[in-house]
């Protein structure tokens, strides 16, 4: 097996999003068990690319040394499409899907035809794939045609800060009642798929509530819909009480979970779900869709799940963990357990470099 890899990926590695930490991370794990890795950055407007801009990513792509393992973040290969044969007829490639393009939200359906369309052509050309999840394996087999033995799955790692997190103070007072807000936290980027305007909407039902809510998340990648999520929380005059933080580097998000009391994120899908498991990693209570993998990812009694875009169950279940400090310390409870159970980064660096000796 090489020891020796080259990552491809569109714009910025540290671009603050699950996906591209994800790269990062397992990056660094590689490099601690003794890859030798490169990184290859192409075109940021990916997957957004004319077929002058994939032609030329193919070729460059295929002009990576052949003595190294070549994986390519499906956020550019997805939009490859034919162009992926290219780089298969000068050496063999790894692709890494976080989830389908197509699948992502607010796109209109002839977008979505062609991105899929597009996936399954690049898809055909991998010697492998790797996943981040069994529902995202299930979804290429199904709709992609991947052959179940072709495809990996690595599931994100997480950072285990629960002994932290066990010794965060409970705010309550002597009657047990909860005695400063509830402190929320949602952590996503600004773009439809993460349901920021299902979850502002059911946070309007719960106004009479003692709340404060941010958000963290780039805000720049969908301006038009972080206009939208602006005059929703005007509209539902909940500017007191809903701060959008933008993305934020790791040490003060990691302080942000230190100090909140609920995580919620209403997704209208994931891949996986990392900001779900990080939450539940510190130790918090967990809110979360059934959207793609996150039912998978929160099947623990640390979370409730409701279903997708359904405002009134989220506002109901927003109301039940911001009333009840008590089930809000049985989550807990079951979230540091839970936690227990979830593979480091460590751990997923080594079964991402075992996946590298599959074909």
């Amino acid at each position: 097996m090489a020891r020796e890899l080259t990552l491809a990926y569109p714009g910025d590695i540290n671009t603050l999003t699950g996906g591209y930490i994800y790269d990062k991370r397992i990056l660094a794990e590689l490099g601690a068990l003794g890859w030798t890795t490169h990184t290859l950055s192409l075109d940021q407007r990916f997957p957004a690319v004319q077929d002058t801009i994939k032609e030329q990513s193919a070729r460059l792509l295929a002009e990576v040394a052949t003595d190294r393992t070549l994986v390519i973040d499906g956020l550019a290969l997805g939009a490859l499409g034919q162009y992926a044969k290219i780089i298969k007829a000068q050496r063999p490639f790894v692709a890494l899907v976080h989830h389908p393009l197509a699948l992502e939200s607010g796109i209109d359906p002839v977008t979505a035809k062609d991105l899929k369309q597009s996936e399954y052509e690049a898809l055909s050309e991998a010697a492998h794939v790797i996943v981040t999840s069994q529902i995202t394996k299930q979804t290429l087999i199904d709709q992609y045609s991947v052959t179940a033995s072709h495809i990996t799955v690595v599931e994100p790692g997480v950072d285990r800060p629960a002994e932290l997190a066990e010794m965060v103070p409970t705010k309550t007072s002597r009657s047990g009642q909860t005695t400063q807000s509830v402190k929320l936290l949602s952590v996503g980027a600004l773009v439809p798929r993460k349901g920021v305007d299902v979850l502002i909407t059911a946070l309007g039902q719960v106004a009479d509530l003692d709340w404060q809510l941010d958000i963290v998340g780039d805000y720049h990648r969908a301006p038009a819909y972080t206009d939208e999520i602006n005059a929703l929380i005007q509209k539902l005059g909940l500017e007191q009480k809903i701060k959008l933080l933008g993305a934020q580097a790791a040490e003060q998000l990691s302080r942000l979970y230190e100090s909140a009391d609920v995580f919620v994120l209403a997704s209208r899908y994931e891949g996986y779900g990392m900001a779900y498991t990080e939450a539940l990693a510190w130790g918090l209570p967990v809110i979360g869709t059934e959207g793609g993998a996150a039912a998978q990812t929160l099947a623990t009694p640390a979370a409730k799940v409701v279903p997708v875009e359904d405002i009134d169950a989220l506002g109901a279940t927003l109301r039940l963990l911001i009333s009840d400090n008590g089930e809000r310390g049985k989550m807990r409870t079951a979230a540091l357990e839970h936690a227990r159970q979830l593979p480091s980064w460590q751990e997923s660096g080594l079964r991402f470099a075992r996946a590298l000796g599959h074909y």
